[in-house]
């Protein structure tokens, strides 16, 4: 009996652990052409992002749904929040509210508050290293979805080895 148990157990920690792999890289697929079109024509297109978040919501529901009301909870957080940095600060596009929506669901509330620091951290150490050396001007646009990818990746992995 005792056999049986320890298999289950480490049969759904395998599971676990390939589901978690495999959200990881949903969430690539995401932020990587996002991040590329961001990059290209300051824009991050619906046609990544609403897919995206279906997709992610799917993912959750079918494989983790012991963390989808988390991530929900973090989706609606960070689009709330992005939003209101556009309203009041007329520095973020549209497309970039709408990616946060998938930040969220891939960093879930554990997560996201990290994310976003990383995000703006390097945002802006990134557009005073160009202002510093003449690459650009303080008014000129930076896109801003490979940041929040990069804050994304990098603060999940954070929480998940040092808070879990």
């Amino acid at each position: 009996m005792h056999l049986f148990i320890n298999a289950s157990r480490i049969i759904s920690s395998a599971n676990f652990i390939i589901s978690g792999l495999f959200f990881h890289e949903i969430f690539l697929a995401i932020a990587i052409p996002a991040t590329i079109v961001d990059l290209r024509s300051f824009r991050i297109p619906d046609c990544i992002v609403y897919p995206g978040i279906i997709i992610l919501v799917a993912f959750l529901a079918i494989a983790m749904p012991g963390q989808l009301v988390d991530s929900l909870i973090a989706a609606a957080l960070a689009t709330c929040f992005l939003w209101l940095i556009r309203i009041f600060t007329k520095g973020l596009g549209l497309g970039d509210v709408k990616f946060g929506a998938c930040l969220g669901l891939y960093c879930g509330t554990h997560a996201i508050f990290p994310a976003f620091m990383i995000a703006a951290l390097s945002g802006t150490l990134v557009a005073v290293i160009l202002v510093n050396r003449k690459k650009m001007t303080r008014t000129a646009r930076i896109p801003f979805a490979p940041f929040l990818a990069l804050g994304a990746i990098s603060g999940r992995i954070i929480v998940d080895l040092y808070c879990r």
